[in-house]
């Protein structure tokens, strides 16, 4: 659902808004490997001598989704000089609905962050903002990879019927601990 979401086009655009700092695409090394693939993007945001946080986000419009189905929109992030303190944290929105923040560690292994969402939005198509946020009183180095938005299979409603005998099952609270009786 997302073009270029891994940054492996070097002439797909990046989306961005956010003043809080630097974006590049950069190539794999083996001191800084890509998540998957040779690219990845990269976040450097220079200390300041404010403490307010800033942020820069990815931004993707106009993605078209199923209303009512579920799905899994994460990323993959990694820091390029070990663990980021303070922490940063990644903010999943969808035009002014933030549907979850989640702090990063991201030492020097790439760390996925996502989350699951149903899609609710009257048009079917909607605007990912994945906005990256970081204490203004340090400098921050981190990688970013592997954007994306996959839709999650519900299981179904009824479960299979199974053969005999594993059709049923009795279970049987003896105060202490249950006990299955096929």
């Amino acid at each position: 659902m997302i073009a270029n979401g891994d940054f492996e086009d070097p002439s797909g655009a990046i989306p961005r808004v956010g003043a809080g700092g630097a974006l590049l695409v950069r190539e794999s090394t083996p001191d800084l490997p890509a998540y998957g693939g040779t690219r990845y993007l990269e976040f450097t945001m220079a200390q300041t001598t404010a403490v307010t946080n800033r942020a820069i986000s990815l931004i993707y419009p106009n993605i078209a989704g199923v209303n009512g189905r579920t799905y899994r929109v994460s990323t993959t992030v990694r820091s390029q000089r070990g663990k980021l303190a303070p922490q940063c944290y990644v903010t999943f929105a969808f035009g002014i609905n933030v549907v979850t923040s989640s702090y990063f560690d991201s030492g020097s292994v790439w760390e996925e962050v996502s989350t699951n969402f149903r899609w609710n939005f009257a048009s079917g198509a909607a605007t990912p903002i994945l906005s990256f946020t970081c204490p203004g009183n340090n400098a921050y180095s981190f990688g970013v990879d592997n954007v994306q938005i996959l839709e999650v299979l519900e299981p179904p409603a009824f479960p299979e019927t199974l053969s005999a005998p594993f059709r049923y099952v009795n279970t049987i609270w003896d105060g202490d601990s249950k006990i299955f009786m096929c």
